[in-house]
């Protein structure tokens, strides 16, 4: 916990956090519903930078550095929000979601619609997969996804869950990410 660091905006994300309901998120994000995901939490927090990289497979490839106070660098205060895989009814059937042109198209929207509601960018998107990958955006995602392996996307509908990172517009520190 010493590499953790309390920032003068975070407060800021603590209220934006508490004004927004968890159910006019889930309206927004309401059509991914058709894919089988849902929004599960949301949750504020501190973030690594992707740097320059559209996609990140490894945690160690983050852009960051321990600098000589100990503490990380390159991290900001952030707004992340869950899409976890809708349950099914069948207490025996595990849900899944579909990865299809759809769901790349809901993403989007509802990403845009929740940036310009809440004076918020887009940082990351984190696909929980076994292996785990970050991506800029949704067009990376989607051309990272589509030139995979037909097995290899195929467990992708095993996914975990999808965590949507946000920082404040109006940050001064995240100014250079």
């Amino acid at each position: 916990m010493r590499h953790l660091k309390k920032f003068e905006s975070y407060s800021d994300l603590e209220k934006l956090e508490n004004s927004i309901t968890f159910q006019n998120l889930r309206d927004i994000f309401i059509d991914v519903r058709d894919c089988g995901l849902e929004v599960a939490d949301t949750y504020c927090g501190n973030s690594l930078s992707l740097g320059g990289k559209s996609i990140v497979t490894d945690h160690h490839d983050f852009d960051t550095n321990i600098g000589k106070d100990g503490k990380w660098s390159n991290s900001f205060p952030s707004f992340t929000i869950r899409l976890r895989v809708v349950k099914s009814s069948d207490q025996n059937e595990r849900g899944y979601f579909y990865i299809d042109d759809n769901l790349f198209k809901e993403l989007k929207s509802a990403i845009s619609h929740t940036e310009r509601e809440y004076d918020l960018v887009l940082n990351n998107i984190y696909l929980r997969t076994s292996e785990g990958a970050w991506f800029k955006d949704v067009d990376v995602m989607e051309k990272f996804i589509n030139e995979l392996p037909f097995a290899k996307k195929q467990s992708l509908k095993w996914v975990t869950y999808i965590d949507i990172t946000f920082f404040k517009h109006q940050d001064e520190s995240n100014s250079e990410l």
